[in-house]
């Protein structure tokens, strides 16, 4: 027999839906109008398009007017072309964030050309100053824009790490990520099996209570549904653990109806302090930038409260968004302490001009900010940096870049975002 299409299937699980809400109806006493207005009408292809578009016209970090976007029940499809690798992630990452989308093609074309070699010296800069990677010995090569990535980590995580490094330099336009895996331990799949679920059903992000998850052999098959296709792409990087060899995620199917409230499980209400504060600890483990042995999690109330000492800007805020994406946590208190006085290589100063250099040249990597518009200077391991751009997100940019060099413990941001005046 034939297996039933995406459409048959979405249309039987409609009407799964809709015949829940007719019995609801009957046993809380609702009207049956009342019931039907909880289930959602999914919006047209057409509707997802326009706001698709509607999102990356209001994305500084995307050219939107050089994208071009089809949705065919459901399934988008995106074309053309835009100017760094950050941007066409993001643009998916929109795309999948949208409701009713099923799923997201990205097609689009990465117009910015730089010499391979130069691409190739900024990549190896760039993973050998990175707070985290600097210690990994990962090779690069460079063909045509597209960067090759090998050498050897303990994690998943750690390989995605170093791809992320390595496309936000200037002109690269596809990662190959040929970093090998090695893992320490050997798991049995029961053991991955409930550590995956757990990660699921604590992450704030995702509401999974409808995926299954399946481990045999080291591999992982997720299946059931899942209310949007950003979802669908969260839960299999959450079902990546340690000894996790490969995620299937096939079947696991995007019914964004199921993203109305009366579908959703309420995790806050049952969890406790402890299994709460096991979870950040647990995301803290799994997070490369955290040095999750150098701190302590507490929990009072909603309150995550988080203490100890990091060698760089960027470890203590992804700690406070590991916790803010744990189930039961709404507020963090954020007392990490970050320590300037590091050691990049014993040859290297680590002097406040030294702090500057390593910032320039973070800038002068990034494919989104203009390094000729800013002046940066460390002083006591506090950045400042001013100048003029053009927009807020390339300011915010620049938070993000000089949280992300070793030594630098704060950042005074005084940037002015040019206006239809001053940019005449």
């Amino acid at each position: 027999m034939k297996s039933p299409g995406l459409t048959e299937r979405f249309s039987l699980f409609k009407l799964l839906t809709l015949s829940l809400s007719l019995l609801l109806t009957v046993f809380t006493g609702c009207t049956q109008d009342q019931s039907s207005k909880q289930v959602a009408e999914l919006p047209s292809d057409q509707k997802i398009t326009e706001t698709i578009q509607s999102q990356l016209v209001a994305s500084d970090a995307v050219a939107a007017d050089s994208i071009d976007i089809k949705t065919k029940d459901g399934i988008v499809t995106l074309s053309g072309s835009t100017t760094n690798l950050l941007a066409k992630k993001e643009a998916t990452k929109i795309a999948e964030s949208t409701y009713g989308v099923l799923s997201v093609v990205n097609n689009l074309k990465i117009t910015t050309s730089r010499p391979d070699k130069a691409i190739d010296q900024d990549v190896d800069l760039a993973l050998s100053n990175d707070p985290v990677t600097e210690t990994w010995e990962i090779e690069s090569s460079v063909n045509n824009g597209v960067v090759t990535l090998k050498g050897v980590v303990e994690s998943w995580q750690e390989s995605q790490l170093a791809a992320t490094v390595a496309s936000r330099v200037k002109g690269v336009k596809k990662i190959n990520n040929s970093i090998i895996v090695n893992y320490d331990q050997a798991r049995s799949d029961e053991e991955m099996k409930a550590e995956i679920e757990k990660k699921i059903k604590m992450n704030s992000e995702v509401d999974g209570n409808m995926v299954r998850v399946n481990v045999a052999d080291d591999s992982v098959s997720l299946t059931g549904a899942i209310g949007s296709a950003h979802e669908k792409s969260l839960v299999a990087d959450l079902a990546r653990v340690t000894g996790v060899e490969d995620v299937d995620v096939d079947r696991l199917e995007v019914h964004p109806e199921y993203e109305n409230a009366m579908y959703r499980e309420d995790k806050i209400e049952t969890l406790t302090n402890s299994e709460i504060k096991q979870a950040i600890t647990s995301a803290l483990k799994y997070d490369p930038r955290v040095p999750e042995h150098k701190i302590t999690v507490s929990i009072d109330g909603n309150t995550a409260i988080l203490e100890g000492e990091v060698l760089n800007l960027n470890s203590k805020l992804a700690a406070k968004t590991d916790a803010l994406n744990t189930a039961g946590i709404s507020t963090v208190a954020n007392n990490i302490e970050v320590n300037h006085k590091v050691v990049v290589e014993p040859e290297v100063p680590t002097t406040d001009k030294a702090l500057t250099k390593r910032l320039e040249y973070s800038i002068m990597r990034d494919p989104y900010v203009d390094k000729t518009a800013v002046d940066v200077e460390v002083n006591n391991g506090i950045a400042t940096i001013t100048g003029t751009l053009d927009s807020q997100f390339e300011k915010e940019q620049l938070n993000q870049i000089a949280s992300n060099v070793k030594g630098i413990t704060a950042v005074n941001n005084n940037v002015k975002i040019a206006t239809a005046e001053t940019s005449t």
